[in-house]
């Protein structure tokens, strides 16, 4: 057990970047945000509004009871809960090649991942990353958060690999989560997570009606 600070980073999401995005390049927009969310990059921050364009580098953050959605250009969407903050190290895509690569840094928050072209085509290159864990991607849907007093990874397409530095688990079936009790611990055995715990995961992630 331990507390929410030491697990705001707890999981990532990985795969190694072979081709540097071009500073200042809009990758991507906002298509939906609810109360205040932020992008900051080249030292000042921007209010982020339905519309507002996403550049390599930028490092999103999201307030109180906030969530914020992102579509990026090769059709992958990423959802942020409250107080999240997630770094976009580096992106680049080529439409007519539908290859390209990613890297996300998680900070904190919660947030659910839909992957799109990248991770199908080039899933090596696609990375979503904090300081314990490294999860393989192939073409999915995954929620990742603190929750039970631990950081866990839910299933929700597709198969991703969770790995820390004490072992691998693989999740390929719909609903399977694992956990990571605390930094350096390995991941739990998989298990399909009862119905309660997968809606209070998805809760961080819903946006008010």
């Amino acid at each position: 057990m331990f507390r929410a600070a030491r697990l705001a980073a707890a999981l990532t999401v990985i795969v190694t970047l072979v081709t540097p995005a071009l500073a200042a390049e809009e990758i991507g927009a906002v298509t939906r945000v609810q109360k205040a969310a932020w992008a900051l990059s080249t030292g000042a921050n921007r209010n982020l509004e339905v519309g507002a364009p996403i550049f390599a580098g930028d490092v999103l953050s999201t307030g109180s009871e906030a969530r914020l959605e992102v579509a990026f250009a090769d059709g992958t969407l990423l959802t942020l809960g409250q107080n999240a903050v997630i770094e976009i190290d580096d992106y680049v895509y080529d439409p007519d090649s539908e290859e390209g690569s990613g890297v996300w840094q998680v900070i904190s928050g919660a947030f659910l991942m839909v992957t799109g072209e990248i991770a199908k085509t080039s899933p090596e290159f696609f990375s979503v990353r904090t300081p314990v864990a490294h999860v393989g991607i192939r073409g999915t849907q995954f929620w990742g958060g603190l929750i039970d007093d631990g950081y866990g990874v839910l299933v929700l397409e597709g198969a991703i690999a969770v790995t820390t530095p004490a072992g691998t688990v693989v999740l390929d079936a719909v609903g399977e989560g694992t956990m990571v009790a605390e930094p350096g611990a390995a991941p739990s055995d998989p298990i399909i997570w009862g119905d309660a715990k997968r809606v209070r995961a998805l809760e961080t992630v819903t946006f008010a009606e």
